[in-house]
């Protein structure tokens, strides 16, 4: 897996930390084109309810657990609305407190 700068030096905590609660990657379920900080990159949300952010070379940047609300911005974003078990996935995880690390 290729990986940027950043995810090799500032990210492999959190990948660690999302493997350890059993969360694998998943499969790909939307990718969405979005531009942060003037700067485009891909995110790429799964079937585990994560979202995998990669830079417009297809190096990842890091992975997240998402919360419900990135997941509905980022499908609000182009008019959708988002499969119903990604978003429990997303509030399972909020509930639980992973995405606070």
């Amino acid at each position: 897996m290729a990986v940027s700068f950043h995810y090799e030096n500032h990210r492999k905590n959190r990948e660690q930390f999302i493997q350890g609660k059993g969360y694998d990657t998943g499969k790909s379920v939307a990718l969405f084109r979005v531009v942060r900080n003037g700067t485009p990159q891909l995110q790429i949300v799964t079937s585990t309810g994560l979202i995998v952010v990669k830079d417009m070379k297809g190096r990842v940047i890091t992975k997240m657990i998402a919360r419900p609300e990135q997941i509905k911005r980022l499908y609000a974003g182009i008019g959708m609305e988002p499969p119903e078990e990604v978003l429990m996935l997303a509030y399972l995880h909020n509930v639980n407190g992973y995405n606070r690390k």
